[in-house]
């Protein structure tokens, strides 16, 4: 059985030692909550000068209390370190189920340090922990990494942290793909695992979740899903996802257009959540989550769970893009590249708008989703345009 809650992974990459200890109880009692656990195990005896890309560095994975029970939306993973994009600590999240297997697997938390000596990869399963080889990996998108891990450990079942391209080439906000669809989007923790030579993080678990009174946390569950009403029709959330938001955005005149010069976009129909449901297949949730917000949506090129409403607005109305073929191609592309959808987004329109000033031709201008996403490739891999751009926003502005 596993403990409620209580054992950190340590994993020194440098000196390609792992060891298991305990979490203090009184961490626990402070911190239920995954961000605020994580967080306290990054900055217990770390000096806050450390620069992020260097092996001292750490990179925390912290699940929370609740995670692996029925207790809905509980199961998502922190991903903590000092961010490379902005100086400071970052305390990012993702979905689907990589959360609770860390849990299945018999830690609640993980610490990352050090650099390995080569392209590397972390295996975790509750026999086992161990630093394993990736140069096979190298340069290879999240989604084929994926692929790729499951055939060499032989099992399709364990789920797999992905780092991308960028995070390889250290793009400041690139991210760290999870089961193909869901990213810990922000902080640019993919530079983090770049920096350390870790190309991915794979969780096999099958143990139980020991929780000391079964009869109050079922109660508890069904008073949370009760109270949410997660299954009613009027839920336009749960049938439609965060998409709507587009629509609410553009009523209120808040949806961000040409790099938030405005806040109303003449094309948001054919980006809105009402196009999206013409091309929506089957929907998703996450790990015990009764909101079930992911759908699926399929063009004539690819398919992804989403977009979501901040990549819609971003790598749609943003940069004045209203194609929706196009918009889901670029959420693609930043998926398996591993580049945050919102940043790239960002860029590429702070880009325009200088164009369009006069301030600096980048000779993109808002509108050219074709030059859009050429640029998001040439990001991941810092070539051409791309190196000015994988700058980000701040650095950007500052170089001109």
């Amino acid at each position: 059985m596993n403990s409620f809650l209580g054992k950190l992974l340590v994993v020194d990459l440098s000196a390609k030692k792992i060891e298991t200890r305990s979490i203090p109880k009184q961490w626990v009692e402070l911190y239920s909550g995954q961000k605020g656990l994580g967080t306290r195990i990054l900055m217990e005896d770390f000096s806050p000068g450390t620069d992020p890309l260097s092996p001292e560095n750490r990179l925390v994975l912290a699940t929370s209390v609740m995670a692996g029970t029925i207790v809905s939306s509980s199961a998502k993973l922190a991903i903590i370190s000092k961010s490379p994009q902005t100086g400071s600590i970052s305390d990012g999240s993702v979905g689907g189920h990589i959360g609770a297997e860390l849990k299945y697997a018999g830690y609640d938390a993980v610490m990352i340090t050090g650099k390995a000596d080569s392209l590397s990869y972390i295996y975790i399963d509750p026999v086992k922990a161990e630093i394993r080889p990736a140069g096979q990996l190298k340069g290879m998108g999240t989604f084929k990494t994926d692929e790729t891990l499951k055939e060499m450990i032989g099992d399709d079942q364990v789920k797999i942290l992905a780092n991308g391209p960028a995070g390889e080439n250290l793009v400041p906000f690139s991210c760290i793909c999870s089961e193909r669809y869901r990213q810990l989007g922000r902080g640019g923790m993919g530079a983090v695992m770049g920096s350390k030579n870790l190309k991915a993080i794979a969780v096999r678990g099958w143990l139980d979740v020991n929780v000391p009174d079964i009869e109050a946390l079922m109660k508890m569950a069904g008073e949370i899903h009760q109270k949410d009403e997660v299954t009613s029709p009027d839920n336009v959330i749960f049938t439609d996802g965060t998409p709507v938001l587009v629509e609410y955005c553009q009523d209120s005149g808040m949806l961000p257009t040409r790099n938030f010069q405005e806040g109303t976009f003449a094309g948001y129909k054919n980006i809105s959540s009402e196009t999206f449901k013409e091309i929506r297949g089957q929907k998703k949730a996450c790990f015990s989550c009764g909101i079930a917000c992911g759908n699926y949506v399929k063009t004539e090129t690819d398919a992804v769970e989403g977009p979501e409403y901040e990549t819609i607005a971003m790598g749609g109305s943003c940069i004045g893009n209203s194609d929706r073929e196009k918009l889901v191609d670029f959420n693609v592309l930043c998926d398996d590249l591993g580049l945050d959808t919102i940043s790239a987004g960002g860029v590429i329109a702070h880009m325009m708008e200088m164009t369009a000033k006069g301030m600096h031709d980048f000779g993109l201008k808002f509108g050219e989703t074709d030059k859009a996403l050429k640029l998001v490739k040439q990001i991941a891999f810092k070539q051409g345009l791309g190196a000015d751009a994988a700058l980000g926003v701040k650095a950007l502005s500052e170089k001109y």
